[in-house]
C-alpha cells in the first residue's frame, strides 16, 4: 500500500507516508572497552539532540531515550554525564573526541564506532491541519506545499524524500521540533513531518 491516511482529530490530519522507520542507536568508539570491564574514573560524555519531549527532555536529564541509556550503563557500572547539541552538529563533536557515546545516530553514519542494538524506532508522519483537507497520498505530494521537517530527515527519510526535500523551495528543517508545531498552527507552513510522538 501506497499510503496509509492515519487518524484525524479536530485540528490536525496525520499521514504515514512511505518513509522508513528511523532506528536509534548507541554509538560509542570507547564503549567497548568500557563493557569488557575498564575501569572509569569518571562518567560517560554522552552526546545527544535537543529537547524532543517524550524521548529527551529536561537538558538531557530525562526522557525514553536518556532513561534507556542510563540504564543500560549503570547495568555495567557506568554513569552519565549528558551534552545536548543541534543534531547538525553532534556527530563533529563526536568524531573531534569530545564525546565518548552517541545517542540517536544510524548505522549510515559511517566511521569506526560500535553501535549497539536498536532501542527506539521512530515513525515519521507527515501532519496537517485538519480543516485544509489537504489531499496528499505519497511523499511526492508534499512538493506542493510548505513543509517543515526536523533537522537531517531529508538524510533520514530514504531516497525518495531525499528527492522531493532537495528540489523543493519550500521546505526547511529546523533543530527545535516545537518551532514545527508553532509553525503549523499559525499557518506558516502546510504540513510538518517527523516522528508522531514528538509533533
Amino acid at each position: 500500500m501506497e499510503f496509509n491516511q492515519g487518524r484525524e482529530c479536530a485540528t490536525e490530519r496525520i499521514y504515514t507516508l512511505p518513509m522508513p522507520r528511523v532506528l536509534s542507536f548507541l554509538l560509542g568508539a570507547s564503549l567497548l572497552a568500557a563493557f569488557c570491564g575498564a575501569a572509569w574514573a569518571q562518567p560517560l560524555t554522552v552526546g545527544m539532540g535537543l529537547n524532543k519531549p517524550p524521548y529527551v527532555m529536561d537538558g538531557g536529564q530525562a526522557g525514553l531515550e536518556v532513561e534507556i541509556a542510563r540504564e543500560a550503563l549503570q547495568a555495567v557500572g557506568l554513569s552519565m554525564q549528558a551534552q545536548q547539541f543541534p543534531p547538525s552538529r553532534v556527530l563533529m563533536v563526536y568524531r573531534a573526541g569530545q564525546l565518548d557515546v552517541l545517542l540517536t545516530v544510524d548505522e549510515g553514519i559511517g566511521g569506526d564506532g560500535f553501535f549497539s542494538e536498536v532501542y527506539i524506532a521512530n515513525q515519521n508522519v507527515a501532519i496537517t491541519l485538519a480543516a485544509n483537507r489537504f489531499p496528499i497520498k505519497q511523499i511526492e505530494d508534499l512538493a506542493g506545499y510548505s513543509v517543515a521537517a526536523f533537522q537531517n530527515a531529508s538524510f533520514l527519510l530514504g531516497e525518495r524524500f531525499k528527492r522531493v526535500a532537495g528540489s523543493h523551495t519550500r521546505y526547511t528543517e529546523y533543530p527545535l521540533q516545537v518551532t514545527q508545531n508553532n509553525l503549523l498552527f499559525v499557518g506558516r507552513v502546510d504540513v510538518v513531518v517527523g516522528d508522531k510522538r514528538i509533533l
